[in-house]
This record gives structure tokens, sequence and C-alpha cells, in this order.
């Protein structure tokens, strides 16, 4: 849950891919370059866990390193 200190940890936080600091934040969180998380936040849109998801069904490996 948010306690209002970081956007980012909000349930409902969203990606806003022209902003650089929030490319860097996501695509670190993510453990993906930029342009994967571009290319996610278009097929997926920009929530932050519809982003999640889609890396997910693209990357059968992805999280299991997490």
């Amino acid at each position: 849950m948010n306690n209002g200190n970081n956007p980012h940890e909000s349930e409902d936080a969203c990606i806003n891919v022209n902003q650089d600091q929030e490319l860097q934040y996501w695509s670190n969180k993510f453990d993906v370059t930029k342009e994967e998380l571009i290319e996610a936040v278009g097929s997926a849109g920009s929530h932050a866990d519809d982003v999640e998801t889609h890396l997910r069904t693209q990357d059968k490996d992805y999280f299991a390193a997490l």
C-alpha cells in the first residue's frame, strides 16, 4: 500500500514512458531495457501491474530469478 511517499509503490501505479526517471525506475524494477519497457507499455498499457503481467507472459523465466 502506498503511504504517499513513493508513487511507484501505489497499487494503481502507472508508467510514464515520456519521463526518463520513470523509465529508469521501472526498467530497473522489472530488469528490462528501456526499449523493452516501452514496448511492454505499448502492448499492455501504462498500468504497472498490467506491464508486469505482460512481461511475465512474454518470458516465463522472467521472474524465476527474482
